[in-house]
């Protein structure tokens, strides 16, 4: 679960908006071989891609894909 910005979030009720919505803590940079090979994976288990991922074999796959092998 990613945590919202405490100081976006304080200054979005001081103003009366809405909440923001969570960030993730990091950055990742992709490249494009690595984006369109994890894309294609993902298209593959579309019909259901959180049972998809839960599948040890498609994870390790996954994480195949997005080694640079640096």
């Amino acid at each position: 679960k990613f945590p919202i910005p405490l100081r976006k979030a304080e200054k979005a009720k001081k103003n009366d908006l809405p909440e923001p919505p969570p960030e993730s803590t990091y950055l990742m940079f992709l490249s494009r071989r690595q984006l369109d090979g994890l894309a294609g994976h993902a298209v593959s288990g579309a019909a259901d891609i959180k049972a998809f991922f839960k599948v040890k074999a498609n994870k390790e796959k996954a994480k195949k894909i997005a080694d640079t092998q640096h």
